[in-house]
């Protein structure tokens, strides 16, 4: 991995004053949040440099930053890429994929640089961020997913909203669900859902014992209000195997902290009297409307394969135009969307360019993994599968790059403090010291 110099230097301490504000960023200008203050990020129309999320400038503008910080940016640039070679090998598919965009697709790069170079850059550039700073940003990460979490219960129980919910650019005033900080409900579900999976894995060690398990708390029930149903199921399910291997764990011989089994003594005659509240109050009408009513997404997962068939070998191979994939999105009543990453990315791209590029995310993933703590493969894996029933990565999106920032500062390969002494792991994370 790429050594950072030494930290004396003021371009230094820039750069971990940028990494704050791109990490603000991320976390808090939601699509519909832009619409509000009139960047043209998802709507139609708008100048061209409204295309890209503001925090692709401040990223690109951080990476020059890393490559003058040593003087000649060619030479530091090649250092780069001999610490880590994987970095160089990554730009060889994004560089189809681009390609594939421009001249196939006939559409603005913002996909290719939004979507798929800025995770790349964001490697990079948290390889510089010193200790301090790593460890005021995870801070920050933290406060601002539970307080995500509050917002959306809030959203969900007022009616109130931080920015309206827009498709693009036209109000759907009859969903019932929070867009909070991350926008679209889906995007809060997978990301709430992430940080949700993030704790049982480790994360979380800097807070003390009682806010971590009120973060992990909190997480759950907002789930509610973000109506992701595959998310709340498969966090739902990494619960269950976080207390299989606890309970496994007891019946080893392991020991139980007090504080666990008193709280739980405390909170299990509490939970059904807690579900029966809520459940008076309506607040799981909803969430059960959701499953028994998807608002025709699972007809859409089907009619997105009969799509295939008005396409030729050469469009199956190299990809169609845009105009002609809308056309029969259209045709097939999907114009929401097709709801799958990698279906999309087919129809999209092409299935040569599209497998060649999974190689290349692939090795991005391995090379983000090198800088993270093992158990970070449990939130890699939940983010990748909740990808797997919406578009997702295959639209111009800054959740990747967000997500890797995420794990970047929240789950280090090496913890950037003691673990704070009130603190204990959740099931998963069984003695692991990290952040």
């Amino acid at each position: 991995m790429y050594a950072p110099p030494a930290r004396p230097g003021g371009m230094d301490r820039l750069i971990d004053m940028m990494g704050v504000v791109i990490f603000l960023s991320l976390l808090l200008l939601s699509p519909f949040v832009l619409a509000t203050l009139k960047w043209d990020y998802i709507t139609a129309g708008g100048p061209a440099f409204m295309r890209f999320h503001p925090s692709t400038y401040l990223i690109i503008l951080t990476f020059l930053m890393v490559l003058i910080s040593r003087g000649n940016p060619i030479d530091e640039g090649l250092r780069i890429i001999r610490a880590d070679a994987r970095l160089g090998i990554y730009l060889v598919p994004w560089a189809l994929l681009s390609y594939s965009v421009i001249v196939v697709q006939k559409q603005v790069i913002g996909i290719a640089i939004d979507t798929f170079l800025m995770p790349l850059l964001i490697i990079v550039i948290c390889d510089r961020f010193s200790p301090a700073a790593r460890l005021s940003m995870a801070y920050l990460g933290h406060a601002v997913m539970i307080t995500n979490a509050i917002v959306g219960i809030g959203e969900f129980l007022t009616g109130m909203r931080v920015a309206p919910l827009a498709i693009p650019g036209i109000p759907v005033d009859a969903d019932y669900r929070s867009s909070a900080f991350f926008g679209h409900p889906l995007s809060n579900a997978l990301m709430m859902g992430c940080y949700g999976v993030m704790l049982l894995s480790g994360a979380g060690r800097i807070l003390p014992d009682w806010l971590r398990n009120f973060a992990f708390l909190v997480t759950h029930i907002a789930m509610v209000p973000f109506g992701g149903r595959t998310a709340l199921v498969l966090l739902l399910l990494s619960d269950c195997i976080a207390l299989g291997l606890a309970t496994l764990r007891v019946l080893a011989g392991g020991r139980v902290r007090l504080g666990y089994l008193a709280a739980a003594g405390l909170m299990l005659p509490a939970l059904p009297i807690i579900a029966g509240v809520l459940e008076q109050s309506g607040f799981f009408d909803k969430l059960i409307e959701r499953f028994t009513s998807d608002g025709g997404s699972a007809k859409a997962r089907i009619v997105m394969f009969e799509m295939a068939q008005k396409l030729s070998w050469d469009d199956v191979l190299y990809g169609p135009t845009k105009d002609y994939v809308l056309f029969l999105q259209n045709a097939y009543g999907i114009e929401f969307g097709i709801e799958s990453t990698w279906v999309a990315f087919v129809y999209y791209f092409g299935l040569l360019v599209s497998v060649l590029f999974w190689i290349g995310l692939v090795i991005l993933i391995f090379t983000l993994m090198s800088r993270c703590d093992r158990k970070a493969w449990f939130p890699v894996a939940f983010f990748f599968t909740i990808n797997s029933t919406f578009l997702g990565l295959a639209g111009r999106t800054y959740a990747l790059t967000l997500f890797f920032m995420v794990l970047l500062v929240m789950m280090p390969r090496r913890p950037l403090m003691a673990p704070h002494p009130a603190s204990a792991p959740l099931p998963l994370a069984q003695g692991a010291a990290r952040c």
